[in-house]
């Protein structure tokens, strides 16, 4: 399962989850996305797949690619902890014995078989590794919008629309009754809008709702969850599945960096491989998201909302169930005990329970009509036994009858507060969804689709994220629904009066009997008198008792027999909530789907269904007969073939259940809040970045470090340069034809590898801006992309890239409010280790490797501009020629070459020696054990280095020198 504590989100490796999208807490439960097939490839030299050729058997056995990494860890429990070890255990026994079997296959016998070399999808499969793995998370919120950004009719259109609509959403928790996910308004004006404390669980009835509950207004924000082997999932508010994007053919078994643009229209994956040539970079476009970022909020806001309210009424169903069966208990205990003595009077044969409830009801009729009689003298004697039993003393009879009065009140109070109250809810969301897909279908929003090589536009149709008839569907599904525990209820309140009403009569009649003999001035014929119960009363008993439980079919009886309680008071609650009847008056077929129109037995109201006829092989045969017609269109299948509909006909009989029609409306709220997602599904398109995989092109310490990052762009302006906010304007050569001014999301990408020269052997740092198209409804992948190259010096090799930047947005609020946005200080941090000669320079003397963090504006960089192919981008050789080179000036400052006088701002974290080596000293053949990592955070300018050599974090503020000079 996957488990999320608050903004702070943990991940579990693919074990099954208890899912659901309601939390107790802070915890958060999210359902693993279901299993999504990959998508077929061609292979290519940057797949880090193995073949069985000498060469790459020679390859792996200096770099063999057994190294996995499980998932982060999700508790701190021992069952999760010595599952971890198992893994461990197993991938190191793994990784033995494959290194004994290549060095048994070197060895070589001519009869050894040469055992076949195994892929990453079958290692992992070997160990027991879950496709939904998770290797990468990163949660995005929606940004505010840049205020150089001039909008288009279009834009200022939905905005206006936007602003009027607001104020006609979540207005449920104003006239509903508080329930699990609608509690009261709270007048707290320093409280959001969208973060409502739930004020309506705070006597303990209920517990405390998860106070980031989503709602209608509540911006966007967008959990990415890559997987092992099961694609890349995108979470509404970290609840809601939006999106499933299939994955390819390689298993990424190390990790992966992702990034989304401020308008989560555009996402981009860095999946580290086992290999330096396996690294995959990849861009995906989804230009509806935020093209339907309000109809969004409201969806995901919905499906937190019905999905809760489901939950609850299937929660509360459960619990008023059990309460029903033990409420009645104390009484049903002497009911059986009256038909024990009537069997043992003769008055009553041995048969069935209902056989037993219609004898001991039709006795009491005829006591309360006639009383003592001397025709049916044994059940006289049976009756009289019963009322002056010493458990039938009139206190025990009053303890009993508030019991029972506080049994069925707590009954009624938790189908009122628990059914109910989220079921009135759940009406109004429904009807919420009808009108947003009919707002969606009646206002089509125009797609302008802007050809980069001419002026001309086209418009296209976004077809609606839901569809209006299928939320009609829902919306008269939850009605029925309603109505039908309304019924409920009803028929608890009546069990409650003729529960009320025979009580009276048997505490009555007790008296009555017990005074029978006595005195005339004895204080029982005293106390008979007193606890007479009027005429009314007994018309009332006699009535019920005379015309007892309404029929019920026998197949119903055979499910569930209502207890002997409830069928003497006529009155059988758990039959009638767990299942009813209805009898067809008449049909027509409309290809696959019959439409059926019947009477019910309970409420005698007609009810139209839709009822499909499936394949022989969904339903045996005696299942055939069980739907949900209170559903105004099944989900279920009903009809094997024709020839067991021709049988249904004659039946004239449908059997249908309150338990069943929630299931049924779960399904369908289920299949409603899943066409976004299949809308959506249609509109992504992905950019493969590819790079060279020559051997001389990774970075000379084995391998290549990456580092992803997102800018906000200029857009549509007319401010002049000089005044200009802070945003990213790259500086470019040349445009080629194309408007890069104008772009307004840009996703940045940088990585270090080998100058390929012998002439200049140092590393070279690629710094990629990938635009993300200036319209929302853009159709096309960028046309062109921006390159520049860094040249360092000989002495300095990269270890590891972070980009450093400030988005302008505090991370502890959406930021969607902020005025005046603009981005704050943006800058490259490379962690570099140099090597410093002795005064001597002395190669066989002692030499010192420095380890210093660089921090390399890259905002005034030249930047090229490049052509990308149809699905594809092909990231060019590097030329030492046009890289921009990092030189040492007097002053021990590190600057650019030409005339760009850009200092580059650099800290040293470490020193440690070199000791010479037969090869001379050489940090590019050093072990991997030395590398550090790097970690930055712009907004809130400090910076991490880790180290593992000491195993340290070194925190430093990199904004110390503008306080300094400031």
């Amino acid at each position: 399962g996957w488990y999320f504590f608050n903004t702070v989100v943990s991940a579990g490796g693919g074990g099954k989850g208890g899912g659901g999208d309601s939390g107790n807490g802070a915890v958060r439960f999210v359902t693993p996305a279901p299993f999504v097939a990959s998508i077929p490839r061609e292979a290519s030299a940057g797949d880090g797949g193995c073949n069985d050729d000498d060469t790459t058997a020679e390859k792996r056995k200096d770099n063999p690619p057994l190294q996995y990494a499980t998932s982060p860890a999700v508790t701190r429990s021992r069952a999760a902890a010595m599952r971890r070890q198992q893994i461990l255990k197993t991938i190191n026994d793994a990784g033995a014995k494959l290194g004994s079997l290549e060095e048994g296959q070197s060895e070589g016998t001519s009869h050894r078989k040469k055992e076949p070399v195994m892929t990453d999808q079958a290692i992992a499969a070997d160990l027991g590794w879950m496709r939904g793995a998770i290797t990468g998370l990163t949660w995005s919120k929606i940004g505010p919008r840049h205020r150089l950004w001039e909008l288009d009719e279009e834009e200022e259109e939905k905005e206006m629309f936007w602003r009027h609509r607001c104020h006609y959403l979540d207005r449920a928790k104003y006239f509903l009754a508080p329930c699990g996910y609608n509690p009261r308004p709270e007048n707290d004006e320093n409280q959001p809008p969208h973060h409502d404390i739930n004020i309506g669980a705070a006597d303990g009835s209920f517990p405390a709702i998860d106070k980031s509950r989503p709602t209608s207004e509540t911006p966007l924000s967008l959990l990415c969850v890559a997987t092992c082997a099961n694609g890349l999932h995108l979470y509404l508010h970290g609840r809601y599945r939006l999106l499933s994007i299939p994955p390819d053919n390689s298993v990424n078994d190390i990790a992966t960096d992702m990034v989304c643009t401020s308008d989560l229209g555009t996402i981009l994956l860095s999946s580290k491989m086992s290999s330096p040539a396996g690294h995959r970079l990849a861009v995906y476009f989804i230009r509806s998201l935020p093209q339907n970022q309000y109809d969004l909020q409201q969806i995901s806001a919905l499906h937190c909302s019905v999905t809760a309210h489901l939950q609850t009424i299937r929660q509360g169903m459960a619990n008023a169930s059990a309460s029903w069966a033990s409420a009645l208990r104390p009484l049903d205990m002497k009911f059986e005990a009256l038909a024990k003595l009537l069997r043992d009077y003769g008055v009553l044969e041995a048969a069935t329970a209902s056989d037993s409830a219609a004898g001991v009801r039709a006795q009491l009729l005829r006591f309360a009509l006639e009383g003592h009689s001397s025709q049916n003298s044994d059940a006289s004697n049976a009756m009289d036994q019963f009322f002056a039993a010493a458990t039938m003393n009139d206190q025990l009879l009053v303890r009993l009858e508030r019991t029972l009065e506080a049994n069925l009140a707590g009954v009624e109070g938790t189908l009122r507060k628990s059914v109910l109250g989220p079921m009135r809810a759940l009406v109004h969301d429904a009807h919420e969804l009808r009108g947003l897909s009919s707002a969606m279908g009646a206002g089509r929003t125009k797609v302008w689709e802007e050809d980069a090589s001419d002026d001309d536009s086209s418009c296209c149709d976004c077809p609606p994220l839901l569809d209006i008839q299928e939320t009609l569907f829902f919306c008269r599904d939850v009605e029925n629904l309603f109505e039908l525990l309304e019924r409920c209820l009803s028929m608890l309140v009546d069990a409650r009066f003729r529960l009320r009403d025979i009580m009276k009569w048997i505490r009555g009649t007790a008296s009555q009997v017990k005074a029978r003999g006595t005195a005339v001035d004895s204080v029982m014929r005293e106390n008979a008198r007193k606890r007479r119960v009027p005429d009314s009363v007994i018309k009332r008993v006699s009535g019920f008792l005379s015309s007892g439980p309404k029929k019920i079919d026998e197949q119903i009886d055979a499910l569930r027999n209502a207890n002997l309680t409830e069928q003497v008071l006529g009155a059988p609650l758990s039959v009638g909530i767990l299942y009813s009847a209805i009898w067809i008056t008449s049909y027509f077929m409309q290809g696959s789907v019959v439409r059926l129109v019947g009477l019910c037995t309970l409420c005698a109201v007609h009810h139209a269904c839709f009822v499909r006829l499936g394949p022989p092989s969904l339903l045996p045969c005696n299942q055939v007969f069980f739907s949900d017609p209170t559903t105004s269109r099944c989900t279920l299948p009903l009809a094997r073939h024709h020839k067991s509909y021709n049988s249904l006909m004659d039946q004239k009989r449908i059997l249908f259940s309150v338990p069943s029609a929630l299931s049924a409306s779960s399904q369908l709220a289920v299949d409603l809040f899943d066409q976004p997602r299949n809308i959506l599904s249609q509109t992504v398109e992905r950019l493969d970045i590819l790079h060279s995989c020559d051997g001389n092109d990774s970075s000379p310490n084995g391998r290549r470090s990456f580092a992803v990052h997102r800018r906000v762009g200029a857009g549509i302006h007319d401010i002049s340069s000089s005044a200009m906010p802070k945003c990213f304007s790259p500086k470019h050569s040349q445009s080629g034809g194309f408007n890069i001014a104008s772009e307004r999301q840009w996703t940045l990408v940088a990585y270090s590898s080998d100058s390929g020269s012998p002439l200049a052997c140092s590393d070279v740092i690629q710094l990629i801006a990938i635009p993300c198209g200036r319209n929302y409804g853009s159709g096309k992948l960028p046309s062109y992309f921006l390159l520049s190259s860094v040249l360092l010096p000989k002495d300095a090799i990269v270890s590891d890239l972070q980009f450093y930047g400030d988005d302008g947005c505090s991370a502890l609020t959406s930021g969607i409010d902020v005025k005046d946005h603009e981005e704050g200080r943006q800058a490259l941090g490379v962690l570099v280790e140099r090597i410093a000669l002795n005064e001597n320079a002395d190669t066989s003397l002692l030499r010192s490797a420095s380890e210093e963090l660089w921090m390399l504006p890259y905002d005034d960089l030249l930047f090229n501009v490049c052509t990308c192919g149809a699905n594809s981008l092909q990231v060019p050789k590097v030329i030492v020629d046009s890289c921009f080179q990092i030189t040492s000036t007097e002053d021990g400052d590190l600057i650019f070459n030409g005339n760009m006088a850009i200092i580059i701002r650099r800290r040293q974290i470490r020193t440690r020696s070199l000791f010479p080596k037969s090869d001379g000293y050489d940090l590019r053949t050093d072990e991997l054990v030395w590398k550090s990592t790097l970690a930055l955070s712009g907004s809130r300018g400090i910076g991490g280095v880790v180290s593992s050599i000491s195993g340290s974090v070194d925190l430093f503020d990199l904004e110390e020198d503008e306080d300094e000079e400031s």
